[in-house]
């Protein structure tokens, strides 16, 4: 008896999963979010909490079945009292990538004009490697040790950030964050000029 297994098989959650354990914590929560009818099913978060660090890392998973790359997940750390704004801004970010059936890749961004959450001053994200976890993060591998997804962070953009990012580019902005050693992970972090 033969056994054939299929060249291309589907990543499966459970890589997904220990990935994102191995490098944010374990998973403390997983929320089920709603689609454009108000149904639950079509994505979920998984919370992860990083026990040497105060972040919480909100990873989608799902969200490859239903944008046109079928290796595609999305990532947000925030500090551990933001659960509410990052899932927030994770969900909203999610949704122009649904609406738009635009697949994130590394160095895009997403900019509004005006704050895309209340009571802060984000207006956007740049997709990017993590920076606490490093490029390893941002690629999964299946049981076999091959690449299976893509797995790109959400950086926060707050107030002239987003003009930064369109105007110098992403890595003009991440060399600036590195230099102010500024925390990306605060959503409440002050207006930047």
């Amino acid at each position: 008896m033969i056994v054939t297994q299929p060249a291309h098989s589907v990543p499966s959650d459970g890589d997904l999963a220990r990935h994102v354990q191995r490098y944010a914590g374990p998973v403390i929560d997983r929320i089920e979010v709603a689609d454009l009818s108000g149904n639950t099913g079509g994505h979920s978060i998984l919370v992860c909490n990083h026990a040497s660090t105060d972040l919480l890392t909100l990873v989608t998973t799902g969200l490859r079945f239903i944008l046109p790359a079928p290796d595609t997940e999305v990532a947000l750390s925030i500090c551990a009292d933001q659960t509410d704004l990052g899932r927030e801004l994770l969900a909203t970010v999610v949704l122009s990538f649904i609406v738009r059936s635009a697949v994130p890749d590394l160095g895009d961004w997403v900019v509004s004009r005006e704050s895309i959450l209340d009571e802060t001053w984000v207006r956007g994200v740049l997709v990017a490697h993590h920076p606490t976890f490093g490029p390893g993060f941002s690629t999964v591998r299946d049981a076999a040790g091959d690449p299976s997804i893509n797995l790109w962070t959400l950086l926060p953009l707050v107030g002239t950030e987003a003009e930064q990012v369109t105007r110098f580019g992403p890595d003009v902005l991440v060399e600036h964050w590195q230099r102010r050693y500024t925390k990306t992970a605060d959503l409440t972090r002050g207006r930047v000029t």
